[in-house]
């Protein structure tokens, strides 16, 4: 029954919405591999997958709540991280689809992400980020390269408990260079760079 659902938003203060159109972009990306290796890739249907995501995404940012943030009359810590993880799957669907092709189409999201976490997030809120801030990080502009330098190079996102965190910098490090010299560099190296890194 509904009572027995996990609610997530409690354990990582983001709203379900944008954590299960999160999945789905990971679901699309393991089919999408699988289906390409056996020469049965269906363009058209993950194009289908990933108009429902989108239009998932623009639902869940268009209610009232979300719209609130735009007047600056939202604080909320819950509604901004919920913000921060639907701006991540945007992006994450782009590099799914496009890799870093076309990246102009998610600039908003981008922007928009950047901001709030620069002019609304302390350090103190970084560990429920990771996700998104690694994310951002992968498709920031060198211009905004040193912001995560700074993030993933100190605590609290470093941390003796969470050991694998300190190999993101340099994962993040190695992207920016294959990203600005292979003009074919894609997201399934971004995630062959980044095996068995886990994002919380």
């Amino acid at each position: 029954g509904a009572e027995s659902k996990i609610q997530l938003e409690t354990i990582v203060a983001c709203e379900n919405w944008a954590l299960v159109q999160s999945a789905r972009v990971s679901e699309l990306h393991e089919s999408t591999a699988k289906w390409m290796q056996l020469g049965k890739f269906d363009s058209a249907q993950a194009e289908n997958v990933a108009s429902s995501i989108n239009m998932e995404i623009e639902s869940g940012l268009a209610a009232p709540v979300m719209d609130a943030i735009e007047a600056n009359a939202v604080q909320d810590p819950a509604t901004l991280i919920t913000r921060m993880f639907a701006h991540m799957v945007t992006i994450y669907l782009h590099l799914v689809m496009y890799g870093f092709h076309h990246q102009h189409i998610v600039g908003m999201a981008i922007s928009d992400a950047l901001a709030i976490l620069k002019a609304e997030f302390t350090a103190r809120h970084f560990p429920v980020l990771i996700a998104p801030v690694f994310i951002l990080g992968v498709v920031a502009e060198p211009s905004d390269q040193h912001f995560f330098r700074n993030i993933f190079s100190r605590p609290p996102i470093l941390d003796p408990f969470f050991q694998h965190r300190v190999r993101m910098l340099p994962v993040l490090e190695k992207i920016w260079v294959r990203r600005s010299d292979e003009a074919a560099f894609a997201w399934k190296d971004c995630v062959e760079l980044a095996k068995d890194i886990l994002l919380v």
